[in-house]
Parts: C-alpha cells; sequence; structure tokens
C-alpha cells in the first residue's frame, strides 16, 4: 500500500503527464466575474475606479486561495494547505470570520505588479502542494498610525491590506496566501456550524404559551417586586424579525396592576424562550419629557438599583466589563428626552436599564449583543443631532 507521499507524487506525475486544457476564454470569464463582483459594489465615479483595480486585485488573491484550499480533483493528494488550515486554533478563527463579516470586500493600498501576480500563483502551488508555509503572519493592526511600512499590514475594521512600496518579498507572498487560506477555512467552517444548527433550531417545538407567561411572570417578580400571578394577563402572538432576519414568533404578555395604576409587556420569544424587552408604562403620563435640567450626580445615585435589576435580568453572577450611563441633552443642559439609560456590558453582550425622570421609576430593560448595543448608540446619536442634541456616556461609579 501507497504511503501519503508515495500517492501525492504519482498523482503529481500524472497530473503533469495529461494536463488539463482549459478553455481559451477562461481566463477572461474569471475575470469578467471578478469585475461584475466589483462593479456591483462600486459607484461609477474617478475615485472609485482607482479602488475597484485594487478591489480587482484583493478579488483575484480570494479565487487563487480558494484553489489553495480546494480539497477536489486529482489536486487532493497531498493537500498540506488543508492539514495546515485545520490546524487554526478556534479563537484564531472566530476573529477571521467575524473580520469578514464585518466588510464588504477588502482593498490594497496599491496594485500587485504582474510579476508579483505571477510569483503568488507559483507560490500558491507550492503552499498547497509542497507545504512551503510563512514563518510569520501579517500584522494585525488597529489604526493607520500603527501602518510598519516593510511588512503587510491588514487594518480590519476596514478590511485593508496595506502593502510595502517595494516588491513583495516571498515571505511576504506567503503571509498574504495564509491569511486568505485560513480566514476563507474559518468562513467555511463558521457557515457550516450556522446551517448545523439552524437545521437543529427548525426541528425545536415552541414552548407553550403556559410555559411563556410561567417565564415572563417570573422575570416581572425579580424585576420590579411584585406578584405578577396576582396582576390581569392578556396575550398577543405576533411575528417579528430577528438581527438575522429571520422570523419567529413572540407571545407579547400584557399586565395590568390597576392599583398602582401601571401596565407592564413583557416579549417572550416562542421559539427559544427568550426574553429581549420588558417595559412599564404608568397612568400618570408620559414616560418622555423635554423640561427636566440634566443633573448627572443625582443620576449616578440611581446606579445601584439599576445594576441590581440588570443582575435580576442577566444573572446574579454575571460579571460587567463595562458599566454607563447614557442620555441626551441640549446646549442649556437640559435632557433631550428625559431617559437616562444605565448600560451594563460583559464581554459578548449587555443589559441596558432605563429610567424616566418625569416618572421616576426604570420603565424598561432591553437586552443587546455588542453589535445591536453599538448600533443603538450610534443610531442615538445621529438622530439627537438632527435635534441639535448631545449624547453623553459616562462611566457609573
Amino acid at each position: 500500500m501507497l504511503s501519503d507521499e508515495q500517492m501525492d507524487r504519482k498523482i503529481r506525475e500524472h497530473v503533469k503527464a495529461h494536463p488539463v486544457i482549459l478553455p481559451e476564454d477562461y481566463q477572461t470569464m474569471v475575470q469578467d466575474q471578478i469585475r461584475k463582483c466589483c462593479e456591483k459594489e462600486m459607484q461609477m465615479n474617478t475615485n472609485v475606479k482607482k479602488q475597484r483595480k485594487k478591489r480587482m486585485a484583493a478579488a483575484a488573491c480570494i479565487v487563487l486561495c480558494i484553489g489553495v484550499c480546494g480539497a477536489g480533483g486529482v489536486r487532493a493528494g497531498m493537500n498540506y494547505a488543508k492539514q495546515r488550515v485545520e490546524q487554526t486554533s478556534e479563537k484564531e478563527k472566530e476573529s477571521l470570520w467575524k473580520d469578514a463579516a464585518k466588510a464588504d470586500a477588502d482593498t490594497f493600498s496599491r496594485e500587485l505588479s504582474e510579476k508579483e501576480q505571477k510569483r503568488l500563483n507559483e507560490l500558491a502551488e507550492k503552499y498547497e502542494s509542497e507545504g512551503l508555509f510563512p514563518e510569520g503572519s501579517i500584522l494585525q493592526i488597529s489604526d493607520k498610525s500603527k501602518i510598519v511600512s516593510d511588512q503587510i499590514c491588514f487594518l480590519a475594521q476596514d478590511s485593508i491590506f496595506y502593502l510595502p512600496e517595494t516588491a513583495l518579498t516571498d515571505e511576504q507572498m506567503l503571509e498574504l496566501i495564509d491569511f486568505y487560506a485560513k480566514r476563507d477555512y474559518s468562513v467555511t467552517a463558521q457557515g457550516q456550524k450556522d446551517a448545523e444548527e439552524a437545521e437543529t433550531s427548525a426541528d425545536v417545538t415552541e414552548i407553550s404559551q403556559e410555559e411563556a407567561i410561567e417565564k415572563a411572570s417570573d422575570l416581572l417578580s425579580r424585576l420590579y417586586g411584585i406578584d405578577a400571578d396576582t396582576l390581569a394577563i392578556e396575550t398577543e402572538h405576533d411575528q417579528t424579525l430577528d438581527e438575522n432576519g429571520e422570523t419567529f414568533t413572540t407571545n407579547r404578555i400584557s399586565y395590568r396592576d390597576e392599583t398602582a395604576g401601571i401596565s407592564y409587556l413583557v416579549s417572550v420569544n416562542l421559539q427559544n424562550g427568550e426574553i429581549k424587552t420588558v417595559s412599564a408604562e404608568k397612568d400618570a403620563g408620559s414616560n418622555y419629557s423635554k423640561e427636566i435640567a440634566e443633573d448627572a450626580a443625582q443620576y449616578q445615585n440611581f446606579y445601584s438599583e439599576a445594576e441590581k435589576m440588570a443582575n435580576a435580568y442577566m444573572g446574579e453572577n454575571t460579571v460587567w466589563t463595562t458599566k454607563e450611563m447614557e442620555y441626551m441633552r441640549d446646549e442649556d443642559h437640559v435632557f433631550g428626552t428625559g431617559i437616562v439609560n444605565y448600560i451594563f456590558e460583559t464581554d459578548t453582550d449587555s443589559c441596558v436599564i432605563s429610567y424616566s425622570c418625569a416618572q421616576q421609576y426604570f420603565y424598561q430593560v432591553r437586552y443587546f449583543t455588542k453589535d445591536e448595543l453599538n448600533s443603538y448608540l450610534a443610531d442615538e446619536k445621529e438622530q439627537g443631532a438632527k435635534r441639535n442634541l448631545e449624547q453623553v456616556i459616562v462611566d457609573v461609579k
């Protein structure tokens, strides 16, 4: 029985003796496809035309590296690249696929020369068939000020590769090939994982209305210290979209406390039992006001009570990495909405407790992922600016 190395050698000898003849228009087709992909994302103006060339260069590298990681056909005898990328740590894979998800396309600081592209192709073949790997890796930077002129630097937040102005060395090209190979593998692996999870979740039976009410009542009691079972309850089904655009069914459960003159609303996801929003409203009036003067010191005093509610919602043993207070004010230091948001963050998600200055109570509890929170705060800032309001975010003490 032949060893893997012997089998690999025989396959390569066979390929050399029986070369694959590609159609004459194959390269034209590849370039056309790259061009079409780029044109969909760009407007036709001078600046964009420059970017298109850079993106086409990046797209060419992607096409190259897809071949590097391929496992089909006669090239799969001994795929060293496949063995290498499968050794990527879980932490690195997560970082790679998350960064890839943030950008529409990669860009290069300059185009590759014909000589560089030719050598890149040669090294990609050696990367896969001979196990020729780089000694180092591309330098990951957090902003442009960290660029090192004689290294390939990658700014993940903008998905830009900053290349040395001098011709790339073999080591630098291998680092580029290695980066793409590992990233393509990480994105593919995550896609398979998501598909498996989606398939599993599709088989999950919705929780019953009784279970939904039990979950909602228990949480409401923990948050507001009330006996929810003694209140009048109404339920209503609703179709909602999650952050991925997927439709799920929620049970909107309304509670009415006639004695206190307060109504509560809890939305329960019937697919997984999650509760992302709890809100309350007093009969006395609106939770919002534009006539309350800013008093940051006073609202700092409410922090401990807000944290108790955050712990009741997220769990008593939750470790907070960030604790902040956010609100909007005008140039006269008057609250723009009369709402103070207490933000409690973990490494992966967050809880926002909203306080109504007008009604003097915590009227809403919301759950956000990190990305959702960033988007929410950015939107708050943008909408406030349109009304000449400044967003204030300070650490709570």
